[in-house]
């Protein structure tokens, strides 16, 4: 008597068995993660999309009590976020407060801007090493 075919005897469908099985078992390891990520990536948009005043400071509210409990459990992702962010800053800070001419010299010159350099700069450093610090604490606490 032949065997009737079922999910598991068919080849073709047993690959993406094993891929969804795995993703579940991702999803219950790391649930509350991606669930924090979310929340402040939807935050996020809300932040840079959003009609006013009152919703952006919800938004930003919502990014910052995500991000906190999300270094709480799973510091090794926010120092990442971290470093990521800071260097995005220290990208758009080089830019920022070192003066120059306007397009033919019609707006006059730009000063230098010492304060903002430093600020800018600065800040952008320290969300570095504060990523960086995080994500020592983070590898130690696992070894």
């Amino acid at each position: 008597m032949k065997k009737r075919p079922t999910l598991s005897n068919i080849k073709i469908i047993e690959i993406p068995l094993r891929v969804v099985a795995s993703l579940s078992s991702i999803w219950k390891r790391y649930e509350r993660t991606i669930e924090l990520l979310i929340a402040a990536v939807l935050a996020a948009l809300y932040v840079f999309y959003g009609p006013g005043r009152v919703e952006i400071v919800v938004a930003s509210l919502v990014i910052a009590v995500s991000l906190f409990w999300l270094q709480k459990i799973a510091r090794g992702v926010y120092g990442a976020i971290e470093v990521l962010v800071g260097f995005v800053a220290i990208w758009d800070a080089s830019t920022k407060g070192r003066g120059g001419f306007s397009a033919g010299f019609s707006g006059g010159f730009d000063a230098c801007q010492w304060t903002v350099i430093l600020l800018q700069t600065t800040a952008a450093i320290y969300l570095t090493i504060r990523g960086l610090d995080n994500l020592a604490q983070w590898r130690s606490d696992k070894g």
